[in-house]
Formats: structure tokens, C-alpha cells, sequence
């Protein structure tokens, strides 16, 4: 990973954004297995239609310090 230390192991969240190319939103959700770009998700909760997978990516597991 880019920028990480050596030996040291950073946890990740996956994330996958659905979008609707009818109204043009875009949704964030945690990754499922099976997912893939271009994959068509689910129907869209504003106009109905077809959402497809945008994106995958992946951000650092951030721990709150108390």
C-alpha cells in the first residue's frame, strides 16, 4: 500500500457506490461479495429505475481514540 509503513497491517472497509444514470444520484454501501462494476444493484429509491455499480473502493479502518 502507498504510503503505509513497512509491516505494519492497515484494516480497510470496502465500500461499493451505486448509481442511477436516469436522475443521476449516486448511493454508498458496504461491499458485497459478488459485486462488480457495471453490475446492474438494484432499482434506484428516487425515480425507479435500474441502479448499476459504479465503483469499488476501499478506505482505512479509522478507530476512534477514547
Amino acid at each position: 500500500m502507498m504510503g503505509a509503513e513497512l509491516g505494519v497491517e492497515q484494516r480497510q472497509v470496502v465500500y461499493t457506490i451505486e448509481h442511477c444514470e436516469s436522475c443521476d444520484i449516486n448511493s454508498k454501501r458496504p461491499f458485497v461479495k459478488g459485486d462488480f462494476v457495471i453490475k446492474q444493484s438494484g432499482k434506484c429509491p428516487k425515480c425507479g429505475k435500474d441502479m448499476i455499480i459504479w465503483s469499488i473502493y476501499a478506505e482505512p479502518l479509522v478507530r476512534s481514540q477514547q
